[in-house]
């Protein structure tokens, strides 16, 4: 009978520390309440969620936005992938953005800049920008990774796939 009491207390404990953390995450936001634990493995052991799917969860859909060495650039996160040698895969969609090149500006979802001489220097660029930003994301939430990759299309043109 002790045995099994014990087994409920904690349980209940369990589950009371997962009511409270996603209370945190509701009224505080994810990025406090990370900070609050130490990190966002500390939440995924507690919500018994891998941290990635935890980050993709509350992060999906919002807006983010690079402007950066004549890179202007809005996407979401569709998706976080973790291997299981701790590579993180960051999934983008961009939405719109702009490349100022030689002073012009291209429509980064255009046809123009397709043709430039330097595309595949700038798709490097883009490239290069989207993995700052997740080192930064993951470093904001005290994610621990060992390499990152990126996979950037966008559902405005078909044919768009930077990865």
């Amino acid at each position: 009978m002790i045995l099994r009491e014990s087994i409920i207390k904690i349980l209940k404990e369990e589950t009371s520390l997962q009511k409270r953390v996603l209370h945190l995450i509701d009224t505080k936001g994810l990025k406090e309440t990370s900070l609050y634990f130490g990190g966002i493995e500390t939440i995924g052991k507690i919500l018994k969620m891998r941290p990635s799917i935890v980050l993709s969860k509350y992060l999906l859909g919002k807006i983010f936005s690079i402007n950066r060495s004549g890179y202007k650039i809005k996407f979401t996160l569709k998706h976080i992938e973790n291997t299981n040698n701790n590579e993180l895969i960051f999934y983008y969609d961009i939405i719109e953005g702009e490349v100022n090149e030689y002073d012009k500006t291209y429509d980064l979802l255009g046809d123009e800049i397709r043709f430039h001489n330097d595309w595949w220097n700038i798709k490097y660029e883009i490239k290069y920008l989207f993995r700052s930003f997740s080192e930064i994301l993951c470093n904001e939430y005290n994610f621990d990774w060992d390499d990152i990759e990126i996979d950037i299309t966008s559902q405005k043109r078909y044919n768009f796939h930077i990865g």
